[in-house]
């Protein structure tokens, strides 16, 4: 296309010479507007200061403004030239770097003119390589068409497994749900399990390492005192003391109860043997305590005399301390019965079968737990001891079957030898 370079330079002079024309116009123009709106200006402002001698002050203060703006005008006239002038020497400069590319532009025509010959040649063997492309690509649109049959058999057997996977996804969350769920619950059932078993710990340990002996705990004997009074009422008489009933027992310790409460179970329970287990044990503790006492008396004596009758009233005490149980059994079992109720001894429920019964029950612990502490009476020698001959009121004296140790209180008839 070199013959068309001569005109397209021709066309890029006339429109620049028309675009420096017009500019050049517009800027007369500009500053032919900015004389005549100064003129026009010049021309009110002597009117005004003719017609407005009075306000003389105020229009030399709006001429001094007039007088700003025409030399603001100026200033933006001189800017206007200066920016015009830049303007131009920058479009000589485009043109110069244009007429530069308009050569460049040339060469490569030449160039494009010589590979023209070539690309006809190539072109001649590109329609025989079209050809037989054609023919390939009639063999891959039918191969293709056969990978998009099997491809969308493939995609409708996806898109099968992927809604069964969708499915079983959403089974797979309900499960987990379930199973954070019951992770939740058993981390709260294993922190409770965890306090229950530091407290079992702690009483445990309270258990083994307690000083001498612990008092025997009284729920058991007034759960079986309970269940022998709930079968004089079933039976609506009162039975012999030689009978098996059913306890309805509940653990203590937390281990063993779960969120839904205590898990309660009935147990029988033969009564003469249960009354015979607490007696023996409540006539240790009695034994215990009643010693303890005396013995501590003992330390706190200052004198021989006070050792010597330290151990004058462990018969009164061990008297107190059975008046004591029995009255604390009679409380237990009016609380058992009426649970959430205040009573006094002088209640008149008492009057039924459940009165009766109470009464020969106590009176059976009582008398099992005497006879229970006669293991622990002392025995009487008629002889001296290794303290002395002390011959205190009696030639009998009373003495330690362990220590031989002089003891001040009476002697029974029918102690153990």
């Amino acid at each position: 296309k070199t013959h068309e370079f001569p005109s397209l330079r021709q066309e890029w002079t006339e429109r620049s010479d028309k675009m420096s024309a017009s500019f050049h116009t517009n800027m007369n123009e500009a500053v032919c507007r900015v004389s005549d709106e100064l003129s026009s200006s010049l021309e009110t402002t002597n009117k005004r200061v003719d017609g407005c001698v009075d306000d003389l002050a105020g229009v030399n203060v709006t001429l001094q403004e007039y007088l700003d703006k025409f030399k603001r005008n100026d200033d933006d006239v001189e800017m206007l030239r200066e920016t015009h002038r830049k303007e131009l020497d920058e479009s000589y400069a485009r043109q110069a770097k244009l007429e530069e590319r308009l050569i460049l532009l040339e060469k490569h025509a030449q160039e494009s003119d010589d590979k023209l010959s070539s690309l006809s040649n190539d072109h001649e063997q590109s329609k025989a390589s079209i050809k037989e492309l054609h023919e390939i690509i009639s063999k891959n649109e039918e191969c293709h068409e056969y990978e998009r049959k099997t491809l969308q058999a493939v995609m409708n057997h996806f898109g099968d497994e992927l809604l069964k996977a969708k499915v079983t996804l959403g089974h797979t969350q309900v499960r987990c749900e379930a199973l954070e769920k019951e992770c939740s619950k058993t981390k709260s059932e294993l922190d409770s399990f965890r306090r229950a078993a530091q407290s079992e710990n702690e009483q445990i340990h309270s258990h083994i390492y307690h000083p001498g002996i612990k008092r025997p705990c009284l729920k058991r004997i007034v759960m079986v005192g309970n269940s022998y009074e709930t079968l004089a009422k079933e039976k609506n008489y009162v039975t012999g003391i030689n009978v098996t009933t059913s306890m309805i027992t509940s653990p203590t310790s937390a281990l063993f109860i779960d969120e839904e409460g205590q898990r309660t179970r009935q147990e029988e329970v033969d009564l003469p043997s249960e009354i015979t287990a607490f007696a023996h044990d409540y006539a240790w503790w009695i034994s215990y305590q009643t010693d303890h006492e005396s013995l501590t008396r003992m330390i706190l004596g200052s004198t021989q005399e006070d050792q010597v009758y330290a151990e004058d009233d462990m018969m009164s005490r061990q008297k107190s301390l059975i008046e004591e149980v029995k009255i604390e059994l009679g409380t237990e079992l009016e609380h058992v019965t009426y649970p959430g109720e205040v009573t006094s001894e002088s209640s008149t429920r008492g009057l039924g079968l459940r009165w009766e019964a109470r009464a020969i029950f106590l009176a059976r612990v009582v008398d099992a737990i005497n006879a229970a502490l006669s293991k622990h009476d002392q025995i009487i020698l008629p002889a001296p001891t290794r303290l002395g001959r002390l011959r205190p009121l009696s030639a009998n004296v009373t003495v330690c079957m362990a220590c031989d140790r002089p003891m001040r209180r009476k002697g029974r008839p029918m102690s153990n030898a």
